[in-house]
């Protein structure tokens, strides 16, 4: 099983209406993530749902996300989201120098 949650489904989709839905009248967690430690802001900048990922983010989820497959940067231009990744690099995203001397995403 993925993990992946209704939640996770709308935001990927785009699904704006049912997103607000499900956190607000069936109790969802909006931090709560899949079998891949992928959040609904992540399948949100995979899916190139720029509203979604400014609607998530304001009901407190996060792009300081990482888990096995990426950041929300990293997953937005591995799927071609070029709104995403406009967004992403004028809105909220920051290069942080990791200890291993590698340049990561957030």
């Amino acid at each position: 099983p993925s993990g992946r949650t209704s939640l996770m489904y709308a935001a990927e989709n785009g699904d704006l209406l049912f997103a607000q839905y499900l956190l607000d009248d069936c109790g969802c967690d909006l931090m709560e993530h899949d079998r891949h430690e992928q959040t609904a802001v992540l399948w949100a900048a995979m899916g190139g749902y720029v509203t979604m990922l400014e609607w998530l983010i304001g009901r407190g989820d996060s792009l300081g996300h990482d888990n096995q497959l990426g950041t929300a940067l990293l997953l937005a231009v591995e799927n071609g989201r070029l709104r995403c990744v406009e967004w992403l690099l004028g809105t909220h995203t920051v290069l942080e120098a990791s200890v291993g001397g590698a340049c990561q995403l957030a």
